[in-house]
């Protein structure tokens, strides 16, 4: 399989993600980012955007072995991140959350960019 142009997207969306964290974290002041809750918050939208960029759950159906379970689990974990970092925001919860969804984002990248692409 190629990268397509929903990788680019999702690449975008990671780098956002990087600058949101970088700016929570360091005190850059940025609107909407007043506070650590408001930080996880935009991480849970900017996350979930690259979940709805990435593809169809037929898509993730599709998936075999390995590749699947650990985004399941990677997944599950960022939900889990996400809602304890809204009831106890702190940047620990912050650096998580983007760690996790950043994972993904290069599992994703890496079995796009290596699988074979399928004969139609």
């Amino acid at each position: 399989m190629r990268l397509t142009w929903r990788d680019g997207i999702t690449t975008v969306l990671a780098a956002l993600v990087v600058l949101v964290t970088l700016a929570a974290t360091q005190g850059w002041d940025w609107p909407l980012l007043g506070s650590e809750r408001s930080a996880i918050g935009m991480l849970g939208v900017l996350g979930y955007a690259m979940c709805y960029a990435a593809g169809t759950p037929k898509a993730f159906l599709s998936m075999k072995g390995g590749y699947r379970t650990l985004s399941s689990v990677l997944g599950a974990v960022a939900l889990l991140i996400f809602v304890v970092g809204l009831i106890w925001p702190s940047e620990t919860w912050i650096v998580l959350l983007a760690a996790d969804i950043l994972l993904l984002w290069a599992i994703a990248t890496v079995r796009h960019g290596v699988r074979p692409a399928v004969a139609a």
